[in-house]
C-alpha cells in the first residue's frame, strides 16, 4: 500500500494476490480524474498520458487492472496493466493463471496508425488506451533502486540547475569510464561550426580556418513551420561575423545553454552549418553527416519540440518521475517492499516523441555515441554503455531499458547475424518516420549505411539491402498500420522497399 495511491489502486497490493484476472478499476472519467487530482501516482500518470488525451470527453470510461507475475530472469517482478477497454474483453481470451510469464517487460504498443502523405506529413490516429507499470522487488534489486536513487531528487522546476547538473555528471562519467563511447576521431572537424563566443554572441566559423582543440556538440531537432535562422549565400558573411544568440529559436537557445553549462564552445546545427540555398553544399554536407554525428562528443536531442519554437519539459511532473515505494500486504504472504514505475516511460517520452518521428533523426541519434534527450517530462541519457534518466539516474535496470538498436556503437560488438538483425530494426524504425522532402529518402539513411559497410566488410549494399541477405530480404511487406504509396519521382527499383513512402518494413 501507499499513501500516494487511491483506494482503487491500493486494492492491487492488499487482500489476496489476484493474478491474471481482469478486475474493476475506475468506472468513470470523473473518478479517475479525481484520484489523479488528489495525488494518486498511477492515476496521475494515466491522465497525463497521450492515450488519455485522445479520449473524447463525451465517451464513457471504464478501466480494469490486470496483474501478472514474471519468471525467469524477472522472477519476483510483477507487471500491472490498466486497460480502458478491458471490460469488453472476452473471458475466454484470458489465461487461466496457471503459468507465469517469462521474459522481459516490454513497453506496451501504442497502436498508433501512421499515414504519410505526398507532402511528407505524418498523421496519427489516437493511441490504444492501455497503460503498463512494472513492480520491482526492492530486495532483489537493491543496487538499482534504493542504493542509487537516494542521491538525486527530481526538482519540480523545469529550469532548476540540478537537472542539467545531472546531465553534466552523466557526460563526465561517460568520458572517464566508457571506452566504447570515446570513439571520436579528434582530428575530424565539420566544414562549419557555430562558435559560442559568449552568452549573447555567436558566429559561424569555417573549421578549416580555425585551430580547434576543443570537442564539439551536435543538435537533433525538428524544424517545424516556424521561422528559423538559416545560413544562406546572401547572409553568410553576416553570420560569420555575428549571431545574436538571444534571437535564435527556443530549441537552439536550450542547446546553447547546455553547451555553456557543459563547457562546449562549438556546436553543429544543420540550419546554421549548411548553406540552405546551395544544392552543391547541401549534397556535400548530407554525405558527411555520418562523420559529423559520429565524431561529436555529445548530441543534444530536443525530443519534446515539434517546432524549433517549442520548449522542453512542458509536461514536467516531478511527482511521477521517481519510482514509487510500495508496501505490499497480500494475504498469505510476508509483507514486501516494491518499487512501482511506469513501464512505458521511455516509449512515451523518447521513442514516441515528436523528434523521433523525423526520419533524419534516426541516423543522427544512432551515429552519435552519446545522446542527451530533453523530453516533455525529464532528462534522459543514452550512450553505448548505459541508459539513464531522472527516474534511474545511475542507469535503468536492464529489464526496463529500451533494449533497442537506435543508439550508439555498441552494435559493433555484434556478430554478422546480429548486425543484420540490427539493420532490419533500424530500417523498420526509419520506415515509419516522416520526411518533409520525399527525395531525401535514400540520403537521410546514408550515414547508417556507410557505418554498417565498415562493419560488414565485403558485403555489398544497394538501396537498403545487403547482397548476402538476398533473396530473402526482398520478402518485405507494408504493415497494415501504414498506408504506403509510390512517389512519382524515381528513387529505387519498384521491388525494393526504399521505392515507397509511408511504408513500414518487416521481414
Amino acid at each position: 500500500m501507499s499513501s500516494r495511491l487511491c483506494a482503487n489502486c491500493n486494492l492491487v497490493f492488499t487482500g489476496p494476490q489476484m493474478l491474471k484476472q481482469d478486475l474493476p478499476h475506475h468506472q468513470s472519467r470523473e473518478s479517475i480524474t479525481s484520484a489523479a487530482n488528489h495525488g494518486c501516482y498511477i492515476c496521475g500518470i494515466i491522465t497525463k498520458s497521450e492515450a488519455w488525451k485522445a479520449f473524447d470527453v463525451d465517451d464513457s470510461f471504464k478501466s480494469t487492472w490486470y496483474l501478472e507475475a514474471l519468471s525467469g530472469s524477472l522472477s519476483g517482478w510483477l507487471n500491472l496493466t490498466i486497460d480502458a477497454v478491458g471490460m469488453e474483453a472476452s473471458s475466454s481470451e484470458q489465461s487461466d493463471g496457471s503459468e507465469e510469464v517469462s521474459g522481459t517487460i516490454e513497453p506496451l504498443e501504442t497502436g498508433v496508425l501512421i499515414e504519410q502523405t505526398e507532402s511528407g506529413v505524418v498523421q496519427s490516429s489516437p493511441p490504444v488506451p492501455i497503460w503498463g507499470f512494472a513492480i520491482q522487488p526492492a530486495k532483489a534489486f537493491q543496487a538499482d533502486v534504493e542504493g542509487n536513487l537516494g542521491h538525486y531528487t527530481p526538482p519540480k522546476e523545469s529550469d532548476h540547475p540540478r537537472i542539467l547538473g545531472l546531465g553534466q555528471q552523466w557526460l563526465s562519467k561517460c568520458r572517464a569510464h566508457h571506452p566504447s563511447c570515446n570513439n571520436q576521431n579528434l582530428a575530424f572537424r565539420p566544414t562549419r561550426l557555430l562558435e559560442i563566443v559568449n552568452q549573447n554572441r555567436g558566429r559561424v566559423i569555417l573549421a578549416s580556418d580555425e585551430i580547434l582543440n576543443h570537442p564539439y556538440a551536435t543538435l537533433s531537432h525538428c524544424w517545424g513551420k516556424g521561422k528559423t535562422l538559416r545560413l544562406m549565400a546572401s547572409n553568410i558573411d553576416e553570420l560569420r561575423s555575428n549571431i545574436n544568440l538571444d534571437e535564435l529559436s527556443t530549441s537552439y537557445r536550450e542547446a546553447i545553454s547546455i553547451c555553456n553549462k557543459f563547457g562546449f564552445q562549438y556546436i553543429w546545427i544543420d540550419s546554421l552549418c549548411i548553406i540552405q540555398d546551395s544544392i552543391d553544399d547541401w549534397r556535400q554536407e548530407a554525405m558527411a553527416m555520418r562523420d559529423v554525428y559520429r565524431n561529436s562528443t555529445l548530441n543534444i536531442a530536443a525530443a519534446a519540440a515539434s517546432e524549433n519554437s517549442d520548449s522542453s519539459f512542458t509536461a514536467r511532473d516531478a511527482s511521477t518521475i521517481s519510482p514509487l515505494p510500495i508496501d505490499a500486504q497480500w494475504e498469505g504472504q510476508n509483507p514486501g517492499k516494491y518499487y512501482l514505475t511506469n513501464a512505458n516511460t521511455y516509449r512515451d517520452e523518447v521513442a514516441s516523441s515528436p523528434l523521433r518521428r523525423r526520419a533524419w533523426v534516426v541516423q543522427e541519434v544512432w551515429l552519435a555515441s552519446r545522446n542527451l534527450y530533453l523530453t516533455k517530462n525529464q532528462l534522459w541519457w543514452k550512450c553505448c554503455e548505459i541508459e539513464a534518466s531522472e527516474s534511474y539516474p545511475d542507469g535503468l535496470p536492464e529489464e526496463l531499458s529500451s533494449r533497442g538498436s537506435l543508439t550508439g556503437f555498441g552494435k559493433q560488438r555484434y556478430d554478422i547475424k546480429g548486425l543484420h538483425h540490427s539493420w532490419n530494426r533500424l530500417v523498420e524504425t526509419y520506415s515509419a518516420c516522416g520526411l518533409t522532402v520525399p527525395s531525401d529518402k535514400m540520403i537521410a539513411f546514408a550515414g547508417i549505411a556507410q557505418h554498417f559497410q565498415t562493419l560488414l566488410g565485403s558485403d555489398v549494399y544497394a538501396a537498403g539491402l545487403w547482397r548476402s541477405q538476398l533473396p530473402q530480404a526482398l520478402c518485405w511487406f507494408s504493415t497494415k498500420e501504414v498506408r504506403a504509396f509510390r512517389p512519382p519521382a524515381y528513387r529505387a527499383p519498384t521491388i525494393l522497399v526504399l521505392s515507397f513512402l509511408g511504408w513500414s518494413y518487416s521481414l
